[in-house]
């Protein structure tokens, strides 16, 4: 539909104001054990502003910084440990969660390879949809694929991860689609609970940021209406910053690429195939970017038809719904 203008935007919010509910940051809690690379995932997908250490407040552990919290412009987030440390600390961490999950409205669990699902990550699911979080809700963000080996050419490698491309071969793709089936039939036997789908097991690199709306589409999808504009802005930024680390990291590896091309007749077989390799690398991130970009714009227009839909429900007016479509940030005010 065509962009209404300013003026048409305040006569449809004047007309529903009464309908129209307060606009609310979202919270997200992300949570998971020690090394899984939570911190890596906040600043990925919600900025350094937002996931730097030095911005968080200390929690009630007495030696360790076992809770975190930032309050963004646009976005609350809590940082939250995994289970299955030490039972002391189980239970200390449980009080933790039960206080917070109250206001949360996006959960994110961070583990890794290379056990489908381990013990801490059944536990902190479990104490999750003890503490009331149904399950559709609870996003398991799949981090350090490289952890996972794949058998090419009779050898067995680690997964290798192009930048923003993701697992760069064939086999490797397939290997990452198999251990998150695995960690889904893990998690539904280890909870105990069959509502678990694959889609909310996602893979992801929280270093380069590939598949990042992955784990943002599917934070997405159970947001109430009222926080959408603010998560828009909130997550507006991570497509350009992903794109950028990778355009630096192709520049480092074009100018590894030029280097080992300059003496190409020189080479070994072994860093022919090395020089082969990196090139496919290289063309692979920048393939990631571009598809990066083209995410972004998907999940905008994902936030853009879920907040028309909530105003259409709140106000009864589909004029509402579609003006809101346009105009997300405006429509609740900033």
């Amino acid at each position: 539909m065509t962009a209404p203008s300013q003026e048409q935007i305040r006569d449809v919010i004047d007309q529903h104001r009464a309908s129209l509910p307060t606009k609310r940051k979202p919270c997200v809690i992300v949570c998971g054990g020690i090394g899984a690379g939570k911190t890596t995932t906040i600043n990925t997908l919600f900025g350094a502003d937002v996931g730097a250490v030095g911005h968080f407040s200390r929690g009630t552990a007495q030696d360790e910084l076992y809770e975190w919290e930032s309050h963004g412009e646009h976005l609350d987030v809590v940082d939250l440990p995994g289970l299955g440390d030490t039972k002391e600390r189980d239970r200390e961490y449980r009080d933790m969660y039960r206080r917070r999950v109250e206001g949360a409205h996006g959960f994110i669990v961070v583990t890794t390879p290379p056990r489908p699902a381990s013990l801490p990550t059944l536990r902190t699911v479990t104490l999750l949809l003890g503490c009331g979080v149904p399950a559709e809700r609870i996003v398991i963000a799949f981090n350090r694929l490289s952890m996972l080996n794949v058998e090419i050419d009779g050898e067995l490698m680690p997964v290798e991860m192009a930048g923003l491309g993701g697992p760069l071969d064939p086999e490797g793709r397939a290997r990452v689609e198999e251990a998150r089936a695995a960690l889904l039939s893990d998690l539904r036997a280890g909870t105990r609970n069959h509502a678990f789908t694959l889609a909310q097991v996602v893979p992801y690199d929280a270093l380069s940021g590939w598949n990042l709306y992955g784990v943002l589409g599917a934070v997405l999808a159970g947001l109430p209406g009222d926080t959408l504009p603010p998560w828009r802005d909130a997550v507006s930024t991570a497509a350009a910053r992903a794109v950028e680390k990778q355009r630096k990291r192709s520049a480092r590896e074009r100018k590894h690429i030029a280097e080992l091309e300059a003496r190409i007749h020189q080479l070994t077989a072994d860093e022919y195939r090395y020089f082969v390799r990196r090139k496919e690398v290289s063309e692979a991130g920048d393939r990631g970017s571009n598809e990066t970009v083209k995410a972004a714009a998907a999940h905008e227009r994902s936030i853009s038809d879920r907040f028309g839909d909530a105003v259409t429900r709140w106000t009864g007016s589909r004029t509402a719904g579609d003006v809101a479509r346009v105009a997300v940030s405006v429509f609740l005010g900033r």
